[in-house]
């Protein structure tokens, strides 16, 4: 987590949330949280684009990112990470039983 926290693609707040998902979780839950949690995040960004109607510019940043291009500051577009870390947890959850052993 802490690349992601260093690129600025994690906010300090979520890699705090994993900090303590980290301490009361499995590392093979851990993992399985970490990959839901990047699902609900790409759902829940599109979610966001779309009903923002900012399509044209996502794909204008898609291309640059593409390219090799960074992108302006103020044409990218963020999502609530903390969502799609309680969502992938709950996904985690779902898929293995509610045990906690």
């Amino acid at each position: 987590m802490v690349p992601l926290y260093m690129s600025k693609m994690l906010g300090g707040g979520d890699l705090k949330l994993f900090v303590v998902l980290g301490v009361n979780l499995s590392i093979a839950a851990l993992i399985n949280t970490f990959f839901f949690s990047l699902i609900w995040g790409l759902v829940l960004g599109v979610v966001m684009i779309i009903i923002n109607k900012n399509v044209k510019s996502f794909l204008g940043n898609t291309l640059s990112f593409l390219t090799f291009k960074r992108p302006e500051q103020s044409s990218l577009h963020t999502v609530p990470y903390t969502v799609a870390i309680f969502l992938g947890w709950l996904t985690n959850i779902s898929m293995r039983g509610f045990s906690f052993l």
